[in-house]
C-alpha cells in the first residue's frame, strides 16, 4: 500500500490520562529513523495534529495530513516491519524528556500502558475494533470491504466510484459467494475449496 494522503491514529486512555492531559493537539516527529510523539497546546504547525475524545471508547484520536503525513506514515510501518495492525507503547524518550519515543508491538500492549494504534483503513470508516482478536490478513480485508462500502453507501455519494469501493465491493462479492455456498448447498468440501481459491485469488 502506497503511503496515503491522511490516515487516523488512536491514542489508549492511559495515553489520554497520563501523557496527553488536557493538551488539544499532538506533535508528531521522524527522529533518527524512528517517529515519536508528545502532546501540545499548538495548534498550528506542519506536524501538528488535534486530538478529539473516542466517545464511550475512551482515548484520543488525531488525523494525519498534510505534506508530512506520507514521511510519518513510512516511519511506522518500517518501525513496525510492515503493515497489519501496528500498535506501538509510549515511553519517555531517552534523548529528549520533552518527547515520548514509539515502540512497535507484536499486538495491542497491556490496558494500563499508554499506546498508539496505527490505522490502515479509510478515515471516515466508523466501527473500528480495537479489542478484536488477532485474525488473518483476509478476515480483516473482509472486515475493511464492508466498512468501505458501508460508508459509500451511507454518504449517498453521486458519480462513478472511486477505485478503493469498487475493490471493496468486489471483495464483498466473492465473500458472498463463498456464504452461498456454506449456506446454500451446505458443507460440500468441493465447494468450499472453490470459494476458498477464488476468495484467495480475489485477496492477492
Amino acid at each position: 500500500m502506497d503511503a496515503p494522503q491522511q490516515f487516523r491514529v488512536t491514542l489508549n486512555r492511559p495515553y489520554a490520562e497520563l501523557v496527553q492531559g488536557g493538551m488539544g493537539a499532538i506533535e508528531l516527529e521522524r527522529y533518527r529513523g524512528r517517529v515519536r510523539i508528545r502532546p501540545t497546546t499548538l495548534h498550528i504547525g506542519p506536524l501538528v495534529f488535534p486530538v478529539q475524545p473516542r466517545g464511550e471508547r475512551g482515548g484520543l484520536q488525531a488525523i494525519i495530513q498534510g505534506k508530512e503525513a506520507k514521511a510519518i506514515w513510512s516511519g511506522l510501518i518500517k518501525m513496525a516491519g510492515g503493515e497489519g495492525r501496528p500498535f506501538y507503547s509510549v515511553a519517555l524518550d531517552a534523548d529528549d524528556h520533552t518527547w515520548y519515543a514509539l515502540t512497535p508491538e507484536p499486538e495491542s500492549p497491556p490496558r494500563h500502558i499508554p499506546a498508539l494504534r496505527l490505522w490502515v483503513g479509510p478515515v471516515d470508516v466508523e466501527g473500528d475494533d480495537d479489542d478484536a482478536g488477532p485474525e488473518p490478513e483476509w478476515a480483516r480485508m473482509i472486515r475493511r470491504s464492508a466498512r468501505v462500502v458501508a460508508a459509500y453507501n451511507k454518504g449517498g455519494k453521486i458519480g462513478r466510484p472511486s477505485k478503493e469501493v469498487t475493490e471493496a465491493r468486489d471483495v464483498m462479492a466473492v465473500f458472498e459467494r463463498l456464504v452461498d455456498d456454506l449456506t446454500d448447498r451446505g458443507v460440500d468440501r468441493d465447494a468450499v475449496k472453490r470459494a476458498f481459491e477464488t476468495l484467495r485469488d480475489a485477496l492477492g
